[in-house]
């Protein structure tokens, strides 16, 4: 008896040990991210900007770009023939830009004021740091990988470094300095409703923010991680990606459009960031299907649908003629998830975004002669 005594007091304590490292890096992280969001924390700024009048142009050109991680080259190739091809900058060619998630970034990308007020950055630029900068953003180091159980225990990705190259790339900026009008989706866990954030002057939009501080919220997909805290002592946000309800935009943007701009012909451009037809589970898979075998495709799904679902509204229920072009593509032999930043990938993903202009050339043509009319 007493021996198997022992023997239960040995095991429990060898998985003690073993759970030790995994409990104590939880907590590690969790003040870590802590650590990083005391530096979010930002006193009540004004809202200083007003919208730029548009009363000698006949069209609103409103661009919404689709959420999808690292999928995000697919439509910075798109922009950046659009800049090539027409001599000018997206930001001149645009006079409403909505981006969820990655679109969301390269929306404030091609937005930052640089010298004599034109954009800092170029399309061009954008698709660099991509290329270069993916693996900060999406930072996995094998610790990291081992403690957490690859995400299961812990989001996916460290925070840390995908903070400091949005303060590199953002340099301190806030939102109503950029220089075009820019909306960004985010879901707000403190209040559990959708936003979409604006950065011009508008009755109940009197808090300004970092930039930063917006992004890390914005662009931060539920599991890869963590929903971002920050604010005032009067109001606090705590973002998760707007793609859970918004990852296509392009409803949103068109109505936005025509709110602060009514009375006009509108042009919408919506870039999507491909998508990969997968073989339909059998039927008898899916009626025994409980939580976790639906845990893997539940966020791709709620991503896929909703951006299809706002597209078909766009397309045939829109109350105000609407001269949408919607660009997207099948990408063939790719890893769907969002996060495949491997080199192979993003070699393949660039070839993509070349093959998708090419496909679109004709129809991106004669949109710039349209976009440069407006």
């Amino acid at each position: 008896m007493k021996a198997k005594w022992m023997a239960f007091f040995c095991i429990l304590i060898g998985m003690m040990i073993l759970a030790a490292p995994f409990v104590f890096y939880r907590y590690q992280q969790q003040y870590e991210i802590l650590e990083v969001y005391k530096h979010l924390d930002q006193n009540p700024a004004p809202v200083n900007r007003t919208l730029p009048p548009k009363d000698d142009q006949e069209y609103i050109r409103i661009l919404s770009i689709e959420g999808g991680g690292i999928y995000g080259i697919l439509p910075a190739h798109v922009l950046a023939y659009l800049e090539a091809k027409s001599g000018h900058r997206i930001n001149e060619m645009f006079d409403l830009m909505v981006g969820t998630s990655t679109g969301a970034l390269q929306t404030v990308l091609l937005t930052i004021p640089g010298k004599d007020n034109q954009p800092k950055y170029t399309a061009k630029d954008v698709l660099a740091i991509y290329d270069h900068d993916g693996r900060d953003i999406f930072y996995n180091p094998w610790y990291h990988r081992l403690l957490t159980l690859n995400g299961a225990l812990g989001p996916k990705y460290k925070t840390t470094a995908r903070y400091r190259l949005f303060e590199k790339y953002l340099d301190g900026l806030y939102f109503d300095q950029l220089i075009n009008n820019i909306v960004i989706p985010a879901y707000d866990l403190a209040t559990g409703t959708p936003d979409l954030f604006i950065n011009w002057n508008e009755p109940g939009q009197d808090t300004n923010f970092a930039i930063a501080n917006l992004l890390m919220g914005a662009v931060s997909p539920p599991g890869l991680f963590p929903g971002v805290t920050f604010g005032t002592h009067n109001q606090r946000f705590i973002l998760i990606d707007g793609g859970i309800f918004a990852n296509n935009p392009n409803l949103a943007a068109a109505l936005i459009g025509m709110s602060i701009y009514p009375n006009k012909k509108y042009i919408l451009v919506s870039i999507g960031t491909g998508w990969v037809d997968n073989p339909s589970p059998s039927t008898s898979k899916v009626v025994s299907w409980g939580e976790l075998q639906w845990s893997g495709d539940l966020l791709t799904t709620i991503f896929t649908s909703n951006a299809k679902f706002n597209t078909l509204l766009v397309q045939n229920m829109f109350p105000i003629p609407l001269d949408l072009y919607s660009l997207n593509t099948k990408v063939s032999g790719l890893d769907a998830t969002l996060d495949n930043i491997s080199g192979w990938n993003i070699d393949r993903l660039n070839r993509e975004g070349k093959r998708m202009v090419e496909e679109n050339q004709e129809v991106l043509d004669q949109l710039i002669s349209r976009l440069l009319s407006p």
